[in-house]
């Protein structure tokens, strides 16, 4: 058996964030084919281990105003909406798919006020050899289905995962109105935006990987980012370690970093997302012991179009650290996808 949401999977992503769910039919006809489908393993649990391949978009089913509540968007049912069966049963369903080997997972839904949507499985598909995972979350799921496989992961996306947000209180900080200030330099306080602590466990524990894609949102300006410029340096410090463990196996390797709006002749090229890349990324790919590499794809460094201060910064030292013919390097200032950082709102 073959579960696939792909083509509505992509779709809901093209665009990047939010603004693909103000379309209520391609919810609703997302909704009814997981429904057909949780009912079908909820009825038939033989057919649980036949599932191979699974491309899942976390909705948590389709939203109901059936008792009038006069809500004004989609986005405010989406809050409010009482789960139904067999989405509520979503969690116990999934964790029976025990024999999915390749994997395509995004939680695209604004439903993590309800306590039963955060309460997921501590393991997901413990046999997945290739995982992609996107979109937003809390970390317990994120880890449930990338740390519980790590040594017979051989192709792994983190595509923009980011974190909703969490209080103190273990609460969404949807929960609490979205009062970020309040809690800033709070230990315990975990800001939505660019999931922090995914890859470190993985570090030393994927001996087979050879495929890697790592896109996340980036800093382009020295805006106000409610105290979490210094979370994304610890998130390129973590990248680069994990990178550093897998050199002996990896032979593609893609990196990524976006903004929600990129513009044309950005007057200050030097962004802090770069700044980040030169300081923590660049010297763990220029300093060798890549043999198994044979493609190398950077997106997104150094401007919004290409510039001789970019070739210089960037290009030359992975020029002379990979021998031209032997590794396919490619270098784009522009990200293909747009990256915002998750602030919770619909």
């Amino acid at each position: 058996m073959r579960y696939t949401d792909r083509v509505v999977a992509t779709e809901l992503y093209s665009d990047g964030h939010p603004q693909p769910f103000r379309n209520d039919h391609v919810k609703t006809e997302v909704a009814r084919r997981q429904g057909v489908f949780l009912s079908t393993i909820s009825k038939h649990k033989e057919y649980a281990p036949w599932v191979w391949r699974l491309t899942w978009t976390l909705l948590f089913g389709p939203v109901d105003d059936s008792e009038g509540a006069g809500v004004q968007n989609a986005c405010d049912l989406e809050w409010d909406g009482p789960l139904q069966f067999p989405e509520t049963a979503t969690w116990d369903i999934l964790e029976t798919l025990v024999n999915v080997r390749y994997l395509d997972f995004a939680s695209l839904h604004y439903r993590m006020t309800k306590p039963e949507v955060r309460k997921c499985p501590p393991v997901l598909f413990p046999k997945a050899t290739s995982v992609r995972l996107l979109g937003w979350m809390n970390h317990e799921l994120a880890t449930a289905v990338v740390s519980s496989n790590s040594k017979q992961l051989k192709h792994l996306a983190i595509d923009d995962v980011q974190h909703w947000g969490q209080h103190p209180d273990g609460e969404p900080w949807a929960c609490h109105d979205q009062a970020i200030p309040e809690h800033i330099g709070e230990e315990a306080f975990i800001p939505p935006g660019v999931m922090s602590g995914l890859l470190d466990p993985l570090c030393n524990l994927c001996p087979r990987l050879t495929s890697l894609f790592l896109r996340k949102a980036g800093q382009a300006n020295g805006t106000h980012m409610w105290g979490r410029e210094g979370l994304d340096e610890m998130i390129y410090k973590e990248w680069a370690r994990f990178l550093g463990t897998v050199k002996d196996t990896l032979q593609y390797l893609t990196f990524e970093q976006g903004v929600g709006d990129p513009v044309p002749g950005y007057s200050s090229w030097v962004r802090p997302m770069d700044s980040r890349f030169l300081e923590h990324i660049l010297p763990v790919l220029s300093s060798g012991g890549w043999d198994p590499l044979k493609r190398l794809e950077l997106r997104g460094l150094g401007a919004w179009e290409a510039t001789e201060a970019m070739d210089r910064l960037f290009r030359g030292p992975l020029t002379r650290a990979f021998e031209t013919g032997k590794v396919e390097l490619i270098l784009k200032p522009k990200a293909e996808k747009p990256c915002p950082w998750f602030d919770g709102y619909c």
